[in-house]
């Protein structure tokens, strides 16, 4: 796949999606902008496979972190730096032993790039 050029906050960002058995099981992938519902601050590009609602980004997936302070698998929280939100909590997705944020819906806009 080719990389894709975004603009987001005045900076330009490449992007190239992950490939990998995930991707293959799910299907099609989707770029999905999460933004903070009570602040509106633009936080992360999440890349999502498959249909159906945002439950949990996986570690993996999250690709743009402006917002947050050295974003590293030990973060607990997902947390909004501008208003203070919490968005998610980090859990291991058992079935697939993979490290996630679980996804507070009511705190967090989800807007598809691609």
């Amino acid at each position: 796949m080719k990389s894709i050029i975004l603009k987001i906050n005045k900076k330009e960002f490449k992007f190239r999606f992950k490939k990998d058995i995930f991707q293959k099981r799910r299907g099609k992938p989707k770029l999905l902008l999460l933004i903070c519902r009570g602040c509106k601050e633009k936080l992360a590009l999440y890349q999502k496979d498959g249909l159906g609602w945002l439950k949990r980004c996986y570690f993996d997936r999250l690709f743009f972190l402006p917002n947050l302070k050295n974003p590293k698998k030990s973060q607990k929280k997902f947390i909004c730096l501008k208003c203070n939100s919490l968005l998610g909590k980090r859990t291991i997705f058992l079935k697939e032993n993979r490290l996630a944020f679980k996804i507070d819906r009511k705190k967090l806009i989800r807007r598809k790039i691609r």
